[in-house]
């Protein structure tokens, strides 16, 4: 593109080029004047706003014509056309003089850019000037209307264009004019002019038809450029982009683009750049990069519209890049679809869209996830693909770093915070921006409102980057699993030490991922997956879920319990959509994955002795691929680890038993289980209630809540009455009979109700 000419300019050089229009126009005007202007007198019509009178006429063309007041009042019309034919010759050779030193300097106004792009003629660039007239100032709508004799047509026709050139080509050539409205004319294909129709079945002759500026052009050439209406809602210009952040592509691809774009303007080929990849915004950044370095403004084309909107689909294709080469731009094509989902008959269309936007003469750009098959490929254009990969743990460092450096606020961070950040959230680098932005939010937020929170962290911390990268991941996947807040931490999880190593083990698994697999290389040898699969087996009530819970909840992440009833499915296939569907939306949302109770749909495989034992083995085939490619954290929990297929087993990093808690540990639950605030009576024996009742955590915690309710509604405090009225409800549901061993010198507080129940039971039998 040429140097950019200030708008000031812009116009001065434009109006410069209208003198000789307007001059023209003049010339015209004498040619066929009956009698002089001071002889018709003074018009008082009272219906003069209806027409254009003489004296209007003269006035408005010498006020644009930069003609005196007084140019028509010498009777002899001969000498005042010399006298125009002479200010004509200044004029053309003035403009002559411009164009050439702009030329030189590499300094073209957009009229000389437009018309050097569309190689229009001298007698194309008059009509050009024509066109646009009415757009530059509204009083040649009166001129023209005048010279039309009729106050409606305020916009120059065909045979009034003639009229005002013939002078250029000699009056015997006025069909040299008319040529240049045919539709293989540079005017009419490059869509510079358009010829109005009032109506579908208008048959006027062509010298009666109106003509205006295109809204491309004109937007164009008055410096606020414009889609044509009727591609408007589809498309959008967006001029020359900045260049792009360092941390909104992949490193080093701003230099990549600078010697493409070299290469592209030096290409005796049109060229396509498709951008690949599944962080969307880092493609669109790069192909709004390569139009910067093209130093070419980008007109952004939705596709979608285009495949559904019938026939007028490939010529509203076609306007758009009529528009697209007015400007000079860069044609970004967005949305394109992926083509192995779409129906037959959307296909085709997209096919047929997207070979006539080949057809541009000019750069196309496709920021992408799925390539157009090869196949429709135009042979007349370069074809290139760069490969936009999702950001690695070192470049999510360096991105959180520089975002984070740049923020305007306090920062109180280490590069260990930073580091665990990139290895627990695999955020592209747009999501990464809206993290930093979030977190930044919420520090000023704190500093504004002041109070103890912003003393007790009066900087951008940790927790404010956990925060914002929480806010990018979706929050749902669908009514085949229930999201649950995790409530729980490790501080409240009873487990023995090993298998609280073993936890910490799984943590650090996740925090430390992005390390081991990218920075040392494992994801060489490890390719298939980064995630961390476990398998959690144990007793009903033994901790497993609450484990669950405290993993999302240190790492920062939300938890999904998939709904086992919901997923499997007797028709065939379709409890592989179910699977499907989950760990899709999972991978989106970045969350941990708990399937409990996996027994039913996980368990040992089948001989294949019927088609429906066949499908249960693809089933659990497919549940094994799935749960080996996942990235995140997949959780299978289990009553009885020998219910689990030992193919299931070999793929898991994390095989942890959650055991029956012993005697130390259940009286270590039952103390936990009560809040500080909970009014509890000296009478309550935490040992005794350890020492004799054998249960789990979860059968622990319904004792305990069973007791807060009793205490509540007989008082206000808990004795130990309560909690033993609680286990004997918990022995009621396990189907076990409380006897006076278990129960010990506390027997009489409980038998009574036995009692009491067994007499009811009696009577309702008689």
């Amino acid at each position: 593109m040429s140097e950019e000419v200030p708008p000031t300019e812009e116009f001065e050089r434009l109006r410069l080029r209208l003198e000789l229009t307007n001059l023209r126009i003049a010339r015209l005007y004498l040619l066929g004047k009956g009698q002089s202007a001071a002889e018709k007198g003074e018009n008082l019509d009272p219906l003069e706003e209806l027409y254009v009178s003489d004296t209007e006429f003269q006035g408005h063309l010498a006020a644009l014509a930069g003609l005196p007041p007084t140019w028509v009042e010498n009777p002899d019309i001969a000498e005042s056309l010399e006298a125009i034919d002479s200010a004509l010759d200044v004029v053309a050779r003035r403009v002559q003089f411009r164009t050439a030193h702009a030329r030189r300097q590499g300094r073209l106004s957009r009229f000389e850019q437009l018309c050097e792009r569309c190689a229009l003629t001298p007698l194309d660039e008059e009509i050009l000037l024509i066109s646009l007239a009415p757009e530059v100032d509204r009083r040649y709508r009166r001129v023209f209307a005048y010279l039309h004799d009729d106050f409606t047509r305020g916009i120059p026709s065909v045979g009034l264009v003639v009229d005002i050139l013939a002078p250029l080509l000699g009056d015997g050539d006025r069909l040299g004019i008319l040529s240049r409205f045919e539709a293989g004319s540079a005017l009419i294909q490059r869509g510079l002019v358009e010829l109005l129709i009032a109506r579908a079945d208008d048959v006027r002759p062509l010298s009666q038809r109106h003509m205006r500026v295109s809204d491309a052009a004109g937007g164009w050439l008055l410096g606020v450029p414009r889609m044509s209406e009727s591609v408007a809602d589809r498309t959008r210009f967006i001029g020359v982009p900045p260049p792009q952040s360092v941390v909104a592509m992949p490193e080093g691809t701003a230099e990549a683009l600078v010697d493409l774009a070299a290469r592209i303007t030096s290409s005796s080929l049109q060229v396509t750049v498709a951008f690949s990849g599944q962080d969307l915004a880092a493609c669109r950044a790069a192909a709004e990069h390569l139009a910067h370095a093209l130093n070419k403004p980008v007109v952004r084309v939705e596709v979608a519209p285009f495949i559904s909107g019938g026939d007028r689909s490939l010529e509203d294709a076609a306007q758009v890049l009529r528009d697209a080469f007015l400007m000079d731009a860069v044609v970004q094509v967005e949305g394109f679809p992926d083509v192995s989902v779409e129906e037959p008959a959307m296909l085709r269309n997209l096919e047929a869209v997207w070979r006539r936007l080949q057809d541009y003469t000019g750069p196309i750009t496709l920021p992408l996830k799925t390539h157009p098959p090869a196949s429709w490929l135009s042979e007349d254009r370069h074809a290139v693909t760069r490969l936009i990969e999702p950001p690695t743990f070192a470049e999510r460092i360096r991105v959180i770093t520089a975002l984070v450096s740049d923020t305007g606020v306090p920062v109180a961070l280490e590069d260990e915070d930073i580091a665990s950040l990139a290895n627990r959230y695999r955020l592209d680098r747009r999501a990464l921006h809206q993290a930093v932005a979030f977190a930044r939010d919420q520090a000023w937020a704190r500093r504004q409102a002041g109070g103890p929170s912003a003393l007790e962290r009066p900087a951008l911390d940790f927790d404010d980057l956990v925060a914002g990268a929480r806010a990018q991941f979706s929050r749902d996947i669908g009514n085949l699993a229930r999201r649950i807040e995790p409530a729980f931490g490790f501080a409240e999880l009873v487990l023995p030490e090993r298998e609280k190593n073993h936890l910490g083990e799984l943590i650090a698994f996740v925090d430390k991922r992005g390390q081991v697999y990218e920075r040392w290389g494992f994801n060489t040898k490890f390719p298939r997956g980064t995630g961390a699969k476990a398998l959690f087996f144990g007793r009903s009530g033994t901790g497993k879920t609450m484990a669950a819970e405290c993993i999302a909840r240190d790492l920062g992440l939300d938890l999904f319990k998939v709904d086992l009833s919901a997923v499997v499915s007797k028709w065939v296939g379709e409890t592989e959509k179910n699977l499907a569907s989950i760990f899709d939306r999972a991978e989106e949302a970045q969350a941990v994955l708990l399937f409990d109770e996996a027994d039913a749909l996980f368990g040992q495989r089948t001989s294949v002795g019927s088609a429906v034992d066949r499908y249960a083995n693809l089933e659990t085939n497919y549940l094994l691929q799935r749960v080996e490619e996942y990235s995140g954290i997949a959780i299978l929990s289990s009553n009885f680890k020998q219910n689990i297929d030992e193919a299931f087993t070999r793929r898991f990093h994390f095989v942890i038993e959650f055991p029956f808690p012993d005697r130390s540990s259940r009286e270590e639950i039952w103390q936990r289980a009560f809040p500080a605030a909970a009014p509890l009576d000296d009478d309550v024996d935490f040992s005794f209630l350890a020492d004799r009742f054998k249960f789990t955590g979860g059968n622990i915690k319904n004792s305990v809540l069973r007791a807060a309710f009793l205490g509540a509604h007989e008082g206000d405090r808990i004795a130990m009455r309560h909690v033993l009225q609680g286990v004997l409800r918990e022995y009621q549901n396990l189907e076990r009979d409380p006897n006076e061993r278990d129960f010990g010198p506390w027997w009489g507080e409980v038998s009574h109700l036995l009692d009491r129940e067994r007499g009811a039971r009696k009577k309702n039998r008689s």
